[in-house]
């Protein structure tokens, strides 16, 4: 009725009268709370103007007379229809005209003598309600006249303020007209003040009364898979479903981080219908104060939010718990351990998404917080480089944060709580079983890179020749992809490892996939690896042009490459020349010989936990002379390890032993 307010004043000032009775138009109410017998009409006055709007502090009754106007609008009588059973007349006192616009109160009744609503004109109350409907939804305080609508939860939460802003009124006038409505609103609120009371008492709600357990404002919880989400509750309803059955609906606002800044976003949360009584903590949403140990629980939430603010921005972690993965119209949980990057900007940027608008946060006072027009995010969120979350802000905040896992290659929402630092392994470099002086070499790039010195060298065209590329070739097992590994771990930058599959077979498909991961890597200063790309080194000739494309696109997006990159190859002989000139160094690597064999024995073996492993220096003697690669010796520990565990004892040659003849009787069938 607020937004037809100005329609609705016109109206009456233009009303026709009847010798019985006061027609007014206003736009059509919905049911309510149901009056035992008509009020009394109040024609007092105190210490008001009686011609400004809501001067005299009276309540006018109106009543539906089920007429329409023209305009389809109820037509409203300040007479009791007969049909109701209940006659009551009243003094007009104005010369047979009256206009409803002069009165305080105006409670609006429909054809049953329901409430339909309670409309407050008076300024003066309305100044008196600023402060007891603050946090009340759809109520705009500031309206030429606020409207209240049964079944007034709000003012039911809100009593006590009522009754003290009554008692403590400043002025004779305000003590009134707060008397006036509190009178109403006695009979009107009965229903809801005991339900409110009781769920107070003893936190327990039946599904139509389940409104007066959310006040607008408070923080409600919801548990999702296991999470526990934080909100401020910025409505409550009960609607109606589509298939007809009846649902809480709460809508709330939960802090988020769209990768530029943070801010609000709308949520909405669904309590389904239920009989019976049932205590709020056992509902899918309910409020914060419900919670037995709400001291605890916040402490976590806040803990919580303080890690997800730390989280804006890029960060590589680890991550040990579960992801939804989505595949069409399936929704899968699964349960991954691996590195991730956490990267909300990269999340919307790179899938193509909208990053979604979120509003404004406020300070420690109450005040909205402005950013600066040049800010990232706009005016509506604040920036990352603003003040810390508030506490209260950091219980709002979002349970998962968004990402990339770097092994699955997908995008995710990650568990805050399942996120960890990582601890990067710098000696992993130091113990590669190569020759001294490519392992002098690879550190001196390494260190070159991370300082990021190039002594001012670089190609004569823009663009070209600013990446670090590096080929490793040799058979399988040898410590390609290890070395890879410890290049990443030495520059304390993820790996991003892509195999040929991943980019495609046709030009075109590897030209978008190289580019692609290109661009990933850029924003990430991620150390590239392109495990196994034999397909894309062969060298062309004259009777395969489908290849030679493939050879082409891949020599050309070398040369514009500006990060790490590396190559790994199992047939060197294969290799086109031209690749000659794009890469920085190639290594090659030959079958281990007994005595790397013994060091890749000794490196593995070194990061079990010691009170696991019962190995001498004569076993690893004896163990080397299997000749295996790199990959064997570590799924043979891997394998061994588990029958150890089995029988309870640390890992020991003969379990090692057994895996790899049964290994070596398994070779020779595939042979």
């Amino acid at each position: 009725m607020q937004g037809n307010n100005d329609g609705f004043m016109s109206k009456i000032e233009e009303s026709v009268l009847s010798e019985d009775s006061l027609l007014f138009q206003v736009p059509v109410g919905k049911e309510s709370t149901r009056s035992e017998q008509a009020p009394k009409q109040r024609d007092e006055v105190v210490n008001g103007n009686e011609d400004e709007l809501g001067g005299k502090a009276e309540i006018r009754h109106l009543y539906d007379t089920k007429e329409k106007s023209v305009a389809g609008e109820t037509i409203y009588s300040t007479k009791v229809p007969i049909t109701s059973g209940v006659q009551q007349r009243f003094d007009r006192g104005l010369g047979g005209r009256d206009e409803a616009r002069d009165v305080a109160i105006l409670h609006y009744h429909n054809a049953t003598l329901q409430t339909d609503c309670i409309v407050v004109q008076s300024p003066e109350l309305k100044r008196c309600l600023a402060d007891i409907l603050s946090g009340c939804v759809n109520i705009d305080i500031a309206a030429p006249s606020v409207e209240l609508r049964p079944p007034f939860t709000g003012l039911a939460q809100r009593w006590d303020r009522l009754l003290l802003a009554e008692k403590t009124a400043d002025n004779e006038k305000s003590k009134r007209l707060l008397q006036l409505l509190r009178e109403i609103l006695e009979t009107e609120l009965c229903g809801s003040f005991q339900a409110f009371q009781e769920f107070r008492k003893t936190g327990y709600t039946t599904f139509p009364n389940i409104l007066v357990a959310f006040v607008p404002g408070e923080i409600v919880l919801r548990s999702e898979d296991g999470e526990l989400s934080a909100g401020i509750l910025k409505e409550a309803s009960i609607e109606k479903e589509f298939m007809g059955g009846l649902v809480c609906i709460l809508r709330v606002q939960v802090l988020d981080w769209n990768g530029k800044s943070f801010g609000y976003r709308e949520k909405t949360w669904k309590i389904e219908s239920f009989q019976g009584f049932r205590k709020a903590t056992d509902l899918d949403a309910f409020p914060l104060q419900a919670h037995p140990e709400q001291g605890k629980v916040k402490q976590r939430l806040i803990d919580r939010g303080r890690a997800f603010e730390a989280l804006c921005g890029q960060h590589v972690r680890n991550y040990h718990g579960l992801v939804h993965l989505e595949s069409g119209w399936e929704r899968k949980t699964i349960f991954i351990s691996e590195r991730i990057i956490v990267d909300a900007n990269a999340f919307y940027r790179f899938q193509h998404y909208s990053a979604p608008d979120l509003s404004e946060l406020e300070s420690e006072e109450g005040e909205q917080e402005i950013d600066s027009p040049d800010t990232p995010g706009g005016s509506h969120a604040r920036s990352q480089q603003q003040t810390t979350l508030t506490e209260k802000q950091c219980m709002l905040a979002v349970p998962r944060a968004k990402g990339f896992a770097l092994n699955m290659k997908k995008w995710f929402e990650f568990t805050v709580s399942d996120i960890t630092p990582i601890t990067w392994n710098e000696k992993l470099l130091g113990n590669l079983v190569i020759p001294d002086e490519e392992k002098q070499l690879l550190l001196a790039l390494v260190a070159h890179t991370a300082k990021e010195e190039d002594g001012g060298f670089d190609d004569f065209i823009e663009g070209k020749g600013k990446g670090l590329i590096l080929l490793l070739a040799g058979p399988p097992g040898v410590g390609k992809t290890l070395t890879a590994e410890s290049i990443a771990e030495e520059l304390k930058r993820p790996l991003y490892r892509v195999g040929a599959g991943d980019l495609g077979l046709s030009a075109d498909a590897v030209e978008s996939s190289l580019q692609e991961a290109f661009r990933r890597c850029s924003h990430w200063n991620a150390v590239l690896l392109i495990d196994e790309a034999d397909v894309f080194l062969e060298k062309r000739s004259s009777d395969r042009l489908a290849q030679n494309e493939l050879v082409s696109v891949f020599l050309t997006s070398l040369e514009y490459y500006q990060g790490v990159l590396i190559l790994t190859t199992n047939r060197t002989e294969e290799i086109d020349p031209a690749f000659e000139s794009r890469i920085d160094i190639i290594l090659t690597y030959d079958h281990l010989s007994q005595d790397a064999r013994k060091q890749v024995w000794s490196n593995f073996v070194s990061r079990l936990p010691p009170d696991s492993v019962d190995l001498s220096e004569a076993d690893l003697n004896s163990l080397s002379g299997w000749n295996i690669n790199g990959r064997q010796i570590k799924s043979a520990i891997k394998t061994a390890r588990i029958m150890a565990a089995n029988e309870r004892a640390p890992l020991g040659v003969r379990h090692l032993d057994i895996v790899l003849n049964i290994r070596r009787r398994g070779s020779k069938v595939l042979a």
